[in-house]
């Protein structure tokens, strides 16, 4: 092997290694995040296959187990890319991507075709790079940055074993057994060395753009029902205030009617359910732009983009109606809950948070004087 490549294989297997370690470490103490268990077999096998192509002239008469654990290694990513989007893959699909390689080169290897067998190597790790692109492609909804990377580094090095399947269908017949050493060889481990390095630092990226991502959300979130919490409503309401061209919106205050009664009868569990209830029904009536949350025990509140007074109370009506005809189940009890609503608009002036806060609390109140179970508008 040549000094340059040789430098090379060594450099790729350091990062595989490194990267190896990482991926341990980070997934130390997190059995449930399974990806990086995945990632850190298949930066192991990967750079045992690098090892393997260079002990490989010692022993010619295994020159193609390097191939078998590069692939491998490429198909242990696929399945952690599968993993870190919470999918998962029998093992037998991992080995059948293995056998793929031994069925596509068999009879070539039998009739010592080995540029064929080259080409049938190149082609399985196409396959599998681009695999594992598209699982990260599928989610991409997330919008985080590292994504788009990561799926670029996986292109990356398929494009580069694409072209590595056209230079052994071309030399079939003049292919020795076990590793090409030549220029495109050098190509080929220069693109390894940019995807080794951009797959490994962009899947911790990405991992931990997740992770804040997540604990972001769950501090905007209330654990119980999984809308908003107050903090977070107040800062959705403020910025459609702010918005210029100020965008008309209305705010609706939901309170569970006579809801101590349901925890006293029938226990927290059941009150609990409740309020998950509502909040389902709540999520289930928004469209783009709306917003539910939960701002209290069990008050809910509702912006309504885009509506006038009459439409937020018709869409408030249809909520309390749903909300009254379902069923609460917890345990053995079975009961049914009411709401009563308040609405105020951002038409009305003044034109501030709070204003709008006390108006639809208002409304809400003349709701709870008048019977409950109602909707009341602002004055």
């Amino acid at each position: 092997m040549s000094p340059e490549n040789f430098s090379l294989f060594g450099a790729n297997t350091i990062i595989l290694a490194v990267f190896a370690g990482a991926f341990a470490i980070a997934g130390a103490g997190r059995p449930q995040e399974r990806h990086w268990r995945w990632w850190f077999a298949a930066n192991t096998v990967l750079a045992l296959a690098l090892v393997g192509y260079g002990v490989a002239p010692l022993f010619p008469w295994a020159a193609n187990v390097p191939d078998v654990m590069l692939v491998a290694g490429f198909a242990l990513r696929w399945q952690a890319a599968r993993a870190f989007a919470g999918r998962t893959t029998p093992w037998e699909i991992i080995g059948a991507s293995v056998a793929a390689l031994f069925l596509l080169a068999a009879i070539p290897y039998a009739l010592s075709l080995h540029g064929l067998v080259y080409a049938a190597v190149n082609l399985v790790l196409t396959v599998l790079a681009l695999a594992s692109a598209l699982e990260f492609w599928r989610v991409r909804c997330d919008g985080l940055p590292s994504r788009l990377a990561l799926i670029g580094a996986y292109v990356l090095i398929a494009v580069s074993f694409a072209a590595r399947i056209g230079q052994g269908m071309a030399g079939a017949a003049d292919f020795a057994p076990g590793l090409q050493d030549d220029p495109m060889l050098t190509g080929h481990l220069i693109v390894g060395l940019l995807h080794t390095a951009g797959a490994g630092a962009f899947a911790l990226s990405l991992a931990y753009e997740r992770s804040a991502a997540e604990l972001q959300r769950a501090a905007s979130r209330d654990a119980l029902t999984g809308l908003l919490n107050r903090g977070a409503f107040e800062k959705e309401v403020q910025r459609l205030l702010d918005g210029s061209p100020p965008r008309p919106f209305a705010l609706v205050f939901f309170d569970i009617d006579h809801f101590k009664s349901i925890n006293d009868r029938f226990g927290h569990a059941a009150g609990d359910e409740a309020l998950r209830i509502c909040a389902d029904i709540l999520r289930c009536n928004l469209r783009a732009g709306d917003v539910a949350a939960r701002i209290g025990g069990e008050e809910f509140a509702v912006v309504l983009t885009d509506t006038d007074i009459g439409g937020a109370c018709a869409v408030a009506d249809r909520i309390r109606n749903e909300i009254a005809a379902a069923v609460v189940r917890s345990g053995r009890h079975a009961f049914s809950t009411t709401v009563s609503a308040g609405v105020s608009h951002s038409g009305m002036s003044p034109r501030d948070y709070d204003s709008l806060m006390r108006r639809a609390d208002g409304g809400l109140y003349r709701a709870k004087a008048g019977g409950r179970d109602r909707v009341e508008a602002a004055a």
